[in-house]
């Protein structure tokens, strides 16, 4: 337990060396079956000073999205149990289409299928992932001013 709490120290002492300059806060839905992945999220991103909320499947992400919405991103698996994060995504972006999405995926291989272009509103990022490469895809979807590009650049 000590070990765990000496890394959680470090990995806040990342967070805060990459928050130059702060960035505002929002409000993060975080979905993914391994519960580990989700308290690594869920630290980093509470660490740079973001309200997170997190489930383990796709089924509770729902439920919670209709308790505590409004939601400015949805960081999910790409690949879980009964339904992908991008059948998640989509149901969500029903509801809101605002909704700015980063993937989460262990494996280039596991994506979408046949999706080759992510929109100006969604970011993917393989798993694992730094504290700075998440912070920073969070920052890259909530700015507007980008176009779509491809997948893969």
């Amino acid at each position: 337990m000590q070990r765990l709490a000496a890394s959680w120290t470090v990995i806040r002492r990342q967070v805060l060396r990459v928050l130059n300059p702060p960035i505002a806060s929002r409000h993060v839905l975080v979905v993914d079956d391994e519960p580990s992945m989700c308290e690594f999220l869920r630290t980093v991103l509470c660490a740079a000073g973001h309200q997170v909320v997190t489930a383990t499947s796709a089924d509770q992400a729902i439920a919670k999205y209709r308790v505590c919405r409004p939601f400015d991103v949805l960081l999910t698996d790409v690949v879980m149990p009964r339904m992908s994060g991008d059948e998640l995504a989509e149901r969500l972006r029903a509801d809101d289409p605002n909704l700015k999405v980063i993937y989460l995926t262990g494996s280039r291989e596991q994506l979408f299928g046949t999706k080759v272009l992510l929109s100006a509103d969604e970011a993917l990022l393989e798993k694992p992932c730094t504290p700075a490469a998440l912070l920073d895809a969070i920052s890259l979807v909530v700015d507007l001013r980008r176009q779509d590009r491809p997948i893969w650049t």
